[in-house]
């Protein structure tokens, strides 16, 4: 490690280093961004469904009041009147409370997608020790500095929005004070949900902004040196796990190829079950070639390829032994089986009516 300190941080992070760093929860994230959607989503549904729980609300209160005009207050009932009242609430404001958390939900899973990690909530003590010296030179930081600029921007921003949206509303707030209090606090509710939906769009707007400030900024710090680079490739190469998993994904690609081929092929040539060898001949090739050949499994994959794609197949037991043995798929066949070879492509092309090619 000592070797990586002087040297400079020119390579991107690679997959393995960023999916080490989500696991722990090192995501790029913006809370300003996430604050400032939960706050409209909220407001947004308080406009909606305020005037509608109010209402609801009001009437509620009055039939309680109504009831304990006619009835004597004592602990049973009050006890009763109490529950009700909660699950009542509960039950109005359920819609805004879920309306709210689905918002949070949306605003993160749109930020890094799903993520579930306690590293974060697991106390280090990195993070409890206070060092003044430390503490100072974190503060003169870019990040330091770019949060502290943000901060400052949404207040001038919330300053100025509200001051200008209370400067044009208030001609229709002092007009409303002739009709009565109830009409007053209808626009000043009014004025103040406008106020407010306003500035959470701006803040939205700075968040989203500052979400890709925070995304430029977690990929920067990712960044590798190219010696990091070489020794995490030199530990993934020594991964007795991704060894394994590159030889059966290089394995799996060859046998979809072969399988590939073996539709192709001009007769199969089997042991009857235990082998099978695809052959296939080009007019202008000087010999057949093996397309595809297996034991068992495999052998059985390419009888029903054949089977599926009419390709003729042949039972000769010592040639599908000896192809499968000493012939390699993509090879051509050797001089000393020209004549088995040919014996078994005459009978196919007998049967297909082509000519024997001499």
């Amino acid at each position: 490690m000592a070797e990586n300190d002087g040297q400079e941080k020119t390579e991107d992070a690679t997959d393995k280093r960023i999916r080490e760093s989500r696991e722990k929860g090192n995501v790029p994230r913006s809370q300003d961004l996430g604050a400032a959607f939960i706050l409209l989503v909220g407001l947004l549904s308080l406009k909606v469904l305020g005037r509608p729980l109010l209402e609801t609300l009001m009437g509620y209160t009055s039939r309680i009041l109504g009831e304990l005009d006619d009835a004597r207050l004592n602990v049973g009932n009050f006890v009763s009147i109490s529950l009700n009242t909660l699950m009542y609430m509960i039950y109005m404001l359920g819609p805004f409370l879920l309306l709210t958390v689905v918002g949070a939900i949306i605003i993160h899973w749109l930020q890094f997608g799903i993520l579930f990690s306690f590293d974060k909530l697991i106390p280090k003590a990195s993070n409890i020790k206070f060092n003044v010296f430390t503490w100072g030179i974190e503060l003169f930081k870019t990040k330091a500095i770019m949060r502290l600029l943000m901060g400052l921007l949404k207040v001038i921003v919330v300053a100025v929005v509200g001051f200008i949206s209370l400067e044009a509303g208030l001609p229709d707030l002092l007009k409303s004070m002739d009709f009565g209090i109830g009409q007053t606090l209808v626009v000043i509710s009014d004025l103040f949900m406008t106020v407010s939906i306003r500035i959470a769009l701006i803040l939205l707007t700075i968040g989203f902004v500052d979400y890709l400030y925070q995304r430029w900024q977690y990929f920067e710090d990712m960044k590798m040196s190219k010696q990091e680079v070489k020794d995490e490739m030199k530990q993934m190469d020594g991964d007795p796990q991704i060894k394994a998993r590159r030889m059966q994904m290089a394995r799996q690609a060859l046998m979809n190829g072969m399988m590939n081929d073996a539709g192709k092929a001009d007769v199969v040539v089997t042991n009857p079950t235990e082998y099978a060898v695809a052959l296939k001949y080009e007019p202008n090739s000087i010999a057949p070639v093996v397309v595809a050949k297996g034991r068992n499994v495999i052998a059985q994959k390419i009888r029903k390829i054949a089977i599926e794609n009419n390709i003729p197949i042949q039972s000769n037991p010592p040639l599908a032994r000896q192809l499968f043995r000493d012939i390699e798929v993509g090879q051509l066949i050797p001089p000393e089986l020209y004549k088995a070879v040919i014996e078994v492509l005459s009978v196919v092309w007998a049967q297909q009516g082509k000519k024997v090619a001499g």
